[in-house]
């Protein structure tokens, strides 16, 4: 469900050796969306295709991974 969302996020931009600031930068998406993503204080179903996919190309990954069980 939802924890896997938030925990791929931060698993792969850290991973990946990018800060939430270097992801705002990436996709145009605030600090504060990412933050609350990687948390679970924003549920990424209710986010645009478009903010998941600016997510999924910045992380080089397919959505499937950043959204997947």
């Amino acid at each position: 469900g939802d924890d896997n969302v938030k925990n791929n996020i931060k698993k792969l931009r850290i991973e990946r050796n990018i800060t939430q600031t270097q992801l705002t930068m990436m996709t145009g998406i605030p600090t504060a969306t990412i933050s609350g993503l990687e948390t679970g204080k924003r549920d990424i179903a209710n986010h645009e295709f478009k903010t998941i996919l600016a997510l999924a190309k910045a992380l080089n990954v397919n959505i499937e991974d950043l959204v997947g069980e």
